[in-house]
């Protein structure tokens, strides 16, 4: 989380070159909306399984599931969790609550889905998941690593800047979860470096 926290600060400098304040603000609602990345992308998924059985009307009410979650979520995070001192983190709770519905949502598809899909069982979801998790933490603990050796050396705060330190930060992260993907054995990622090389420029001649 602390390497997240320092690559959504550096992000928002480079796209906003917001000050400090609004920047450690902009970063931790960024950090609440990257968590619902995951279940976001499993639930277009799920969504298109529906589409295949030429159902509609599943996937509507499931939308309308995440819109009273995502509500709810965002109303009880602003009104009470935090209350009228802590109102400028408003935008982390709407983020957290965006990400919460969405996983409610995941949750709901799979066991309706379940019914029509039986074979599909929930760790052949999870655990490659899991397997890009423990990859992207590798992959950003080090690109952390490497912004604080940056930082302590340089004094760069501005927009330009922050995004040359993004930029070094993703040459060392990609190969590193690559190679990572690679030993842990994600076909997911694997399948996509293998296509993404073929293409490169005397790739085919050799093959």
């Amino acid at each position: 989380m602390a390497g997240l926290k320092h690559l959504s600060g550096k992000a928002v400098i480079a796209g906003y070159g917001a000050g400090k304040n609004n920047t450690q603000l902009m970063a931790y609602t960024l950090m609440a909306l990257a968590l619902g990345l995951v279940p976001f992308t499993v639930q277009y998924f799920q969504l298109r399984t529906f589409y295949a059985f030429e159902d509609t009307r599943t996937p509507f009410f499931l939308q309308c599931v995440i819109a009273a979650v995502n509500i709810a979520a965002a109303v009880l995070g602003v009104r009470f969790v935090l209350g009228e001192d802590h109102l400028r983190f408003s935008g982390v709770a709407l983020g957290a609550a965006y990400s919460l519905a969405y996983l409610v949502a995941v949750l709901m598809s799979r066991r309706v889905l379940a019914r029509r899909v039986p074979r599909v069982h929930g760790a052949g979801v999870a655990l490659p998941l899991l397997a890009m998790v423990i990859a992207a933490v590798v992959g950003a603990g080090l690109g952390r690593a490497v912004l604080a050796v940056v930082d302590s050396a340089t004094d760069w705060n501005s927009p330009l800047t922050s995004a040359l330190e993004l930029a070094i930060a993703g040459a060392v992260m990609l190969p590193v979860y690559v190679g990572v993907a690679r030993v842990l054995r994600i076909h997911e990622v694997t399948d996509v470096v293998s296509m993404v090389t073929s293409k490169l420029p005397g790739r085919s001649r050799r093959s």
